[in-house]
């Protein structure tokens, strides 16, 4: 282990100087924290694949096995707490740069690195039962930022195993691209999903009395009702599909009942003034790469939310 460990720790200071020459440069950045994540594995002295665990092994007899917990199979060894400060001075380097460069492929970087829960563990430490829920919205925002931004076959496929959280803002950003194409709005409706939640509210919300008072609710059949309150906070929290779709409704749904009406019969002339439409909100929007999926709320908490768990020199 200490052979294989030296091997992989000069591995990664050929791509820390790598990164010194192209420090955009997202893979190097990644197998930079690759390399020191396994040698923090190797160093801990725990199994490798054994599962999350937060603290390295305690065992003190490098002969029996039978002494300990099963997992811990070698002594830890003394550079582990060195190691493990290198691991996130490399993340922090990785994480900033997906803050500022917010490329598909940076943005997958950081999900590849926040899925390694093994190494995560380790690295987070005391506070990673407190922090989990923040690991998991930073791993959540990138997921979504990486499928959203990336046309490939790949995160197509990932994007329909990730429904809940990123689909609906994939179809409807295909829908922009092509609303001429049926397939794209059936695509995009099925990503809704059906209209309100059967799951059961917080403690603070009497269901029934939400029924009542609510026009849209009342209009559902039991046990269905609207997370209102759940909406607005992804609205504030720039998490909601629609952010920055304000245009849909005159440009691309044509609210317009008058309109639709008298267009009922009319499919040409309705295509017609989709493609003519959405080819003008294109135009408009071609100098901004960025068209409200992601905010600015989003992005600062993409910068701010590692700070306080990544262990740092004190």
């Amino acid at each position: 282990a200490g052979q294989l460990e030296y091997v992989l720790h000069d591995a990664s200071r050929i791509f820390q100087e790598a990164v010194k020459i192209d420090p955009v440069n997202v893979e190097y950045q990644l197998w930079h924290v690759g390399c020191l994540a396994s040698c923090l594995l190797l160093c801990s002295g725990n199994k490798i694949g054994s599962g999350v665990y937060l603290y390295p092994s305690q065992k003190q007899n490098t002969i029996t096995f039978k002494d300990g917990p099963s997992h811990e199979v070698r002594r830890r060894l003394k550079k582990y707490n060195e190691v493990r400060l290198e691991v996130s001075t490399a993340l922090r380097a990785l994480l900033t740069l997906a803050h500022y460069q917010r490329s598909p492929k940076a943005h997958f970087a950081i999900c590849a690195v926040l899925e390694w829960s093994q190494v995560m563990g380790l690295l987070v430490g005391d506070l990673f039962e407190e922090r989990i829920q923040d690991i998991k919205s930073l791993h959540a925002f990138h997921l979504r930022q990486w499928i959203d931004k990336d046309s490939s076959d790949f995160a197509l496929e990932y994007a329909s195993q990730a429904r809940e959280l990123c689909n609906v803002s994939h179809f409807a950003r295909t829908l922009e691209n092509d609303p001429t194409n049926i397939e794209n709005w059936r695509k995009f409706v099925r990503s809704l999903g059906p209209l309100g939640t059967a799951s059961l509210p917080s403690k603070d919300v009497d269901i029934d009395q939400h029924r009542k008072l609510c026009s849209q609710c009342s209009r559902l059949s039991r046990p269905r009702w609207i997370d209102h309150r759940g909406i607005e906070e992804k609205k504030a929290n720039g998490e909601w599909w629609g952010s920055g779709r304000e245009w849909w409704e005159d440009s691309l749904l044509f609210l317009d009942h008058s309109f639709l009406r008298k267009t009922a019969c009319n499919v040409e002339g309705v295509i017609a003034r989709l493609k003519k439409e959405v080819d003008t909100s294109v135009e408009e929007n071609a100098s901004s790469p960025d068209t409200g999926a992601e905010s600015d709320v989003c992005r600062k908490r993409s910068n701010l939310a590692w700070k306080d768990w990544l262990p740092s020199e004190k």
